[in-house]
């Protein structure tokens, strides 16, 4: 019973992991959609990572810059402050 207990759990954590992915790996495809003029997928990937990990600083900072393209300045300055706070270097 508790070998079954144990799998159960297992199973739940992988499958979490699955579907909540990996915030670097998102930072990284969103910085190659970036690249590539897909804005929109950029921001999406962007956004991904900032709900797995809201400290992310490059994650605000380089969705703060496609908002500010994209003509949502209330937005963009939002994102851009954020990554101004978590990391003064910016």
């Amino acid at each position: 019973m508790k070998k079954i207990a144990i799998l159960s759990c297992a199973c739940i954590i992988a499958a979490a992991a699955l579907c909540y992915g990996d915030a670097e790996s998102d930072y990284k495809q969103g910085l190659d959609f970036l690249k590539n003029k897909k804005y929109d997928d950029a921001a999406l990937a962007f956004r991904r990572v900032l709900q797995e990990n809201p400290k992310h600083s490059g994650a605000h900072l380089h969705l703060g810059i496609i908002l500010a393209h994209r003509g949502t300045p209330d937005e963009a300055i939002a994102e851009l402050e954020q990554a101004a706070a978590l990391d003064p270097v910016i």
